[in-house]
């Protein structure tokens, strides 16, 4: 079996050249439903972090370093996702929906293997690893109880992101978008009447399970409804050359995950170090910091499926063409996010508190945050053409780089050695979008990605 660094074969020629208008009505065809989608996902984080922020600056503190732990464990199958759609929008394009689907299924079966694990890890360890990674006794004894409730539901996410990625791969990304709706809609109804009722986090963390069961069995039966339920429904028995392909593609993409939710952990735990009122203001800028990415996301899941779907079908100066079209776009729409965000920092955060020392600490690092805006666009859609090319050690690189090299260490020096605090810790990351933008750029400018074989 080739390597992924293999050389494929040639492009076929003479391939009629797609006008623009077209290849931009395409991107705008799937991008706007993963941008809500995504919309969505982040609607889930709000509402559950808005629901926190209702119960004190500790309840919201909990909940943060919770979420980042969970985000943390989830890495392994959220990699396998990535290399789930690479190979299945790839072999969509070539038309050979055997394999198309034999690769959903057995990124299905080793994701949800995964997700197991996790919850084991996070059920029976919830307590030491939260004061491993410095929670207090107040925040850990809050903490903990929501962690392990809220990790028994995983498997269900996984579900979702996996079948999700079948569907992107082949070009749907109109499900996966009703399919968040859908989680955000149960989450937020239970969630008001469970914390109405006096359950606390508890009930946030039973919204949250309930949420992604009814999604997991949405998404399901839509797949199954689908010309292609074979993505997701047939033989689970393990096909080890399918793996292995897998393995080459997820396997970096897994580390691009670990290093890159390991890094905002980190990120995390020193803005822990500034104490409760500023972690919890961290809380609220990150919901913040999320919504604004999300036209970039959507883009960005637009030019994976299009780059991938491209040189499925051997034409690789059309991936190209989706690519930049999508960096260009997102690069516009970022930066219009950004004077918005720049402009109205206190209104925004007033969705998720009214805590008057929580908005006095956050409102400085939002606008830090609008203006790096205009960068987060380029730094979320090349990594993201990238990784639909199948071109994931690149974006490993890339992000130990990016994370453990500058966002880290510096936002470090800023927020605590030099005192500037979350603001610091902020000027740090938007360091870090910068790094990811220009070397992502780099090397889709060289092309090599077009050359990889999975």
């Amino acid at each position: 079996m080739p390597s992924a660094r293999a050389v494929a074969s040639p492009p076929v020629s003479g391939q009629p050249q797609l006008p623009l208008p077209q290849i931009r009505r395409r991107l705008f065809a799937l991008g706007w439903p993963a941008m809500l989608e995504n919309l969505m996902q982040s609607a889930l984080f709000m509402i559950n972090t808005a629901l926190a922020g209702r119960l004190g600056a500790e309840a919201l503190a909990a909940a943060g370093i919770s979420n980042f732990l969970m985000f943390f464990t989830f890495s392994l199958f959220f990699g396998m996702s990535i290399g789930c759609l690479a190979l299945v929008a790839r072999s969509f394009g070539a038309r050979d929906l055997t394999t198309a689907h034999t690769a959903g299924r057995q990124g299905m079966l080793t994701a949800v293997l995964a997700s197991f694990i996790s919850v084991f890890v996070l059920v029976f360890l919830a307590d030491p690893i939260l004061r491993l990674v410095g929670g207090s006794e107040d925040i850990v004894a809050m903490a903990a109880p929501y962690l392990a409730l809220s990790a028994v539901s995983a498997p269900f996410q996984t579900v979702v992101v996996m079948v999700g990625a079948v569907q992107r791969g082949v070009g749907d990304t109109r499900t996966p978008m009703l399919g968040s709706v859908l989680m955000a809609g149960v989450d937020l109804v239970v969630g008001l009447v469970l914390v109405t009722a006096g359950f606390g986090l508890l009930g946030i963390a039973v919204a949250m399970g309930v949420a992604r069961l009814a999604t997991a069995a949405f998404m399901l039966a839509t797949i199954y409804r689908s010309s292609h339920r074979a993505g997701c429904f047939g033989s689970y028995r393990p096909d080890w050359d399918m793996q292995r392909r897998l393995l080459r593609v997820a396997g970096p993409a897994v580390g691009e995950m670990v290093i890159t939710i390991g890094g905002i952990m980190a990120f995390s735990i020193i803005g822990l170090q500034l104490g409760t009122v500023s972690f919890a203001a961290q809380n609220v800028v990150g919901p913040i910091m999320s919504l604004a990415y999300m036209p970039s996301l959507g883009l960005g899941v637009a030019a994976s499926t299009a780059v991938g779907q491209s040189l499925g079908a051997r034409d690789p100066q059309l991936a190209h063409r989706y690519g930049r079209e999508a960096a260009i776009a997102g690069t516009i729409v970022s930066t219009l996010v950004g004077v918005v965000v720049f402009l109205l920092p206190r209104p925004l955060m007033l969705v998720f508190t009214t805590d008057p020392a929580v908005l006095d600490a956050g409102e400085l690092p939002v606008r830090t945050i609008g203006l790096f805006m205009p960068v987060v666009g380029l730094a979320t859609i090349m990594p993201s053409a990238l990784r639909g090319a199948g071109d994931t050690r690149a974006m490993l690189l890339i992000s130990l780089l990016a994370l453990w090299t500058i966002r880290v260490p510096l936002a470090l020096v800023l927020g605590v050695v030099l005192g500037f605090g979350l603001t610091g810790l902020w000027i740090g990351a938007g360091v870090n979008y910068v790094t990811i933008a220009v070397a992502s750029l780099v090397r889709f400018a060289s092309g090599r990605w077009q050359t990889i074989r999975l």
